[in-house]
């Protein structure tokens, strides 16, 4: 506990030259079997071209999450999937350097993303990572900013008065896979949220961490990019823009949105199913903000304890999908063939909250035909079972 050690290069300069030279010809049109046999016929190792097959293709899947960064960058495959995406990084760099802190400890920083993003928002960093081989990629993906560093070490072990803000990612894997109990997170949010007791604080959760587990006084922050909820943000220690604040920022074509409360408001009026059912984003639900976003929207819900809102008139808002409801019928499959049929319905989404029904087994039981597209919500109506058919807006 507390060892630091610098990191050993993930690859050596023949093999980061063979990744540069297969990166390029995959861009320019090559497949990876044509390359695979092309590099071999060249006279490199099957270990080196695999290494740079590898780092080819993860380049080219993190384009989604990093752009055209993506192909100056090192990847493993755990890392990619644990990343921060871009431009949430960018969100993160921003509000710990709006603290007015100059130097910031990225503890469990995996590849590098966020630590990247610190970096080029001006502040000093300091990367660890416990995992030797992942701090390496992580001292790779920093080597263009002077002003940031990767080591191998322990969150619990760094000496965090030589920094003036602090950023964590806990792993939430144990020796059986992910865990859901924080205790046994490493570091464990009991050690991540006690520094907020002596400097700005950041720490990166999953969207499903429950409300009970989180600081009264702190900011809790859901993200999310198109229809996905990402994560769960905590800032603390004067990294809060106000004490009990709970937000919802999310990234749609039309730029950000964010909704935004630290009152504690009843749940909106519940009058049935209406013209248009309104779906909330995922990090609306999960921040506990549907009675604010209700009020907003002047929406209402259609039963108790279900997230759906409901409407007389359209509604467009880049944090609600609306649907505009068809046809309002019991929740038998048998039923819903009927008016399926009728309406040459062949294609349906299948949407479902308070049933308890897999949407994959209840299509089976459908009988489409036709030509037509619409989207079936499966849900209650004041407490009663209800198939509604519906089209997207």
């Amino acid at each position: 506990m507390g060892v630091v050690t610098e990191p050993d290069a993930p690859f050596d300069r023949e093999t980061l030259a063979l990744i540069e030279t297969a990166s390029e010809a995959f861009a320019n049109g090559t497949d990876l079997a044509a390359l695979n046999q092309r590099l071999r016929a060249s006279g490199h190792s099957p270990e080196r071209v695999t290494v740079a097959l590898q780092q080819t293709e993860l380049r080219q899947r993190a384009s989604s999450k990093f752009g055209e960064t993506a192909h100056s960058l090192a990847f493993t495959r755990a890392g990619l999937e644990q990343a921060t995406r871009g431009w949430i990084a960018e969100h993160h760099a921003a509000r710990m350097a709006a603290t007015g802190a100059g130097s910031i400890a990225d503890l469990g920083c995996g590849i590098g993303a966020d630590a990247r993003a610190f970096a080029a928002a001006g502040l000093r960093v300091h990367a660890v990572d416990a995992d030797a081989n992942t701090a390496s990629f992580a001292a790779f993906n920093l080597r263009e900013f002077p002003n940031a560093s990767a080591t191998r070490g322990f969150a619990e072990g760094f000496d965090t008065s030589s920094v003036e803000a602090v950023w964590l990612d806990p792993a939430r894997r144990g020796a059986r896979g992910r865990t859901p109990h924080p205790a046994v997170w490493s570091p464990s949010l009991e050690f991540a949220f006690g520094l907020a007791s002596t400097k700005p604080l950041g720490v990166k959760l999953g969207p499903a961490i429950p409300h009970e587990l989180l600081p009264q006084e702190a900011e809790w922050q859901w993200v999310g990019d198109g229809n996905e909820t990402l994560e769960a943000t905590v800032y603390w220690g004067g990294a809060e823009r106000e004490p009990g604040l709970r937000s919802a920022l999310v990234r749609g074509p039309g730029g950000d949105t964010e909704i935004a409360s630290a009152e504690q408001k009843a749940p909106p009026e519940v009058t049935g199913v209406d013209a248009y059912v309104l779906e909330p984003h995922g990090a609306v639900i999960r921040a506990g903000l549907l009675p604010q976003l209700a009020e907003q929207l002047g929406a209402t819900l259609v039963s108790d304890g279900i997230a759906y809102l409901t409407s007389t008139t359209p509604v467009r808002h880049p944090l609600v999908q609306t649907f505009e409801v068809t046809t309002i019928g019991p929740l038998k499959p048998r039923a819903l063939s009927s008016a399926l049929r009728a309406a040459e319905i062949g294609a349906v989404e299948i949407k479902q909250r308070g049933t308890g029904i897999d949407p994959a087994v209840f299509r089976k039981r459908l009988q489409l035909r036709g030509s037509n597209t619409a989207t079936i919500i499966l849900t209650r109506d004041r407490g009663e079972h209800r198939a509604l058919l519906a089209k997207r807006l």
